[in-house]
């Protein structure tokens, strides 16, 4: 049982977390693009 909930757990899990890490992601580069912009 333990494995079965493991397996549909783990995936979730990292599903998420790249998610979270593509949001955070984009964010920095709209920062710079913004940074960017004011320079000019």
């Amino acid at each position: 049982m333990e494995h079965v909930i493991m397996a549909v757990v783990l995936p979730i899990g990292l599903l998420i977390y790249l998610k979270k890490r593509r949001n955070r992601w984009s964010m920095i580069q709209n920062r710079l693009q913004k940074a960017k912009l004011n320079k000019i």
